[in-house]
Order: structure tokens, then sequence, then C-alpha cells
């Protein structure tokens, strides 16, 4: 006698996907998914607690002047209470965000302490 088996599946659409058994499966182990989503609140409300907010914003802005006549820029040029040309390039040059940088790039902090 000879026995044959036979490779078939279980199934004849083996393809599809058994809700109702995904749904139980979900439900067996419902407190294993409970307590694993529990865990990871708690550890974020911890450390949304203790940890340090880092806020951070920059900003440079460089405003032209106005590009206006060669008689009007030779009138300004030639008042006392005109500003020269290089104004805002000097401006910018010694604002906060790169005297910063430059300071930062260029190991340029200085402690320092007054002798007794």
């Amino acid at each position: 006698m000879s026995s044959v088996i036979s490779n078939k599946p279980a199934t004849p659409d083996s393809d599809e996907i058994d809700l109702g058994r995904l749904i139980g499966e979900l439900i067996d182990h419902r407190k294993l998914i409970i307590s694993v989503t529990a865990v990871f609140t708690v550890l974020a409300i911890i450390y949304a607690l203790f940890a340090t907010p880092i806020y951070q914003a920059d900003a440079l802005i460089q405003v032209e002047q106005k590009q206006g006549n060669a008689l009007i820029n030779s009138l300004s040029q030639m008042l006392p209470d005109s500003q020269p040309q290089s104004t805002p390039e000097i401006a910018l040059l010694q604002s906060r965000m790169v005297i910063g940088k430059t300071v930062d790039d260029l190991n340029l902090q200085a402690d320092i302490e007054q002798k007794y």
C-alpha cells in the first residue's frame, strides 16, 4: 500500500486574508498590544517633561539702497548728514549672527578673571 501525499492548499483561495482570524489574533494579544503602547506613551511623556526645550531662530536681512538718479546720488553724498553707501554692508558685518558664527568658528571665546 502506497500513500500519496498531496500538497494542496487548505483553502482554494489562499491569497485572501482571513479577516476573522486577524481580528481574533488582535483580541487574543490585546494585553501585549496595550502594555507596549502604554510603556512607550509613558516614556514619551517623561521625555517631554524633562527634556530641555531648545528654541532657535536666525534671521539676516540686508536692505539695499534705492537706485536713483545720478544727480540725486551725487547730491546726497555731498550732504553732511548723508550715510555712505557701505553702511548696509557694515551693519551686516556687525550683526550678531555673523559675529557669533565667526567667534565660534575661530574659537575666540575668552574667559577674563580679575586678579586679586
